[in-house]
């Protein structure tokens, strides 16, 4: 089955200049597990043509907004996960792990304004890119506090400041959506949580699809927004961890001149099933 990721693999190895018997090499390793046979056909015609299998942690490869595009229309976009917040999972023993997650197929759907079959708001040639940002993808995942209490057991004595480390949980997930002409969009879908009841020890409200509050700017826009240090445009810039985009990216951020500070790394991967996930860490 055709796989946008196995081509953007593979494309991503020719780009690096890597010989033919390097990039053989390359995918027969059991990171990739590319049959050796497939990978000669894209050498030879840009294409692939199998599925992805045994990369349990994903990989690090760029993919454009087409390529979300033709997991879309193939019905197989699964699942984000970013690493702030607490998230239900049915499929542990313990039904809850930190992180967020968020439906990939509802991303999509927000990102290119979806009303009907084929009618849309925004085309998706035109997106430059899509970025999660904000405090679903926030380094670290904590904030710093600062508390007063008494000096002895909290109830007496001078009172004193201590810093703590106060950890984030988002009820949504931030995206910035940048395209080539200007839009100016805000949408927003709510969080659905669940409420997970531990008997005596309580009970914990846990994201079981993330709310996603989605802007759209054009490159001008956001050109405009960083010189009148808008908040959002520097922070998507900055901290924001692109998912889908293209080669304009790259320029715009050298435009803007500000520095991408945030170490997370994006991994994606294909499912059982052939269904794209993404984990950010």
């Amino acid at each position: 089955m055709e796989s946008p990721l196995e081509k953007a693999i593979i494309r991503d190895l020719i780009a690096q200049g890597h010989s033919q018997e390097t990039i053989l090499q390359t995918c027969q390793t059991p990171e990739l597990g590319l049959d050796i046979n497939e990978v000669s056909n894209i050498l030879k015609k840009e294409e692939v043509s199998h599925e992805v299998v045994n990369r349990p942690k994903g990989i690090e490869v760029m993919l454009s907004p087409t390529d979300f595009r033709t997991y879309f229309e193939k019905d197989r976009l699964g699942k984000l996960y970013l690493p702030n917040g607490i998230r239900y999972a049915p499929e542990k023993d313990w039904p809850i792990t930190e992180g967020a997650v968020v439906s990939l197929k509802k991303l999509y759907k927000l990102m290119i304004g979806w009303k009907v079959q084929n009618e849309t708001e925004v085309p998706v040639d035109d997106i430059v890119a899509i970025i999660a940002f904000g405090s679903a993808v926030r380094y670290p995942g904590y904030d710093i506090v600062t508390e007063k209490s008494r000096k002895y057991l909290g109830l007496f004595g001078p009172k004193i400041e201590r810093e703590k480390k106060k950890k984030i949980y988002p009820n949504d997930i931030d995206f910035f959506v940048l395209t080539g002409k200007d839009i100016t969009r805000h949408e927003y879908i709510k969080p659905d949580f669940a409420t997970i009841d531990f008997g005596s020890a309580g009970w914990a409200n846990a994201m079981k699809d993330g709310g996603i509050n989605l802007v759209n700017r054009g490159i001008n826009q956001l050109m405009h927004g960083v010189s009148q240090g808008d908040t959002i445009s520097v922070s998507a810039l900055r901290e924001g961890i692109p998912l889908f985009y293209d080669a304009r990216l790259e320029d715009v951020q050298k435009r803007t001149l500000i520095p991408k500070e945030s170490p997370r790394r994006l991994f994606w991967d294909e499912d059982e099933r052939g269904y794209l996930v993404g984990r950010i860490e």
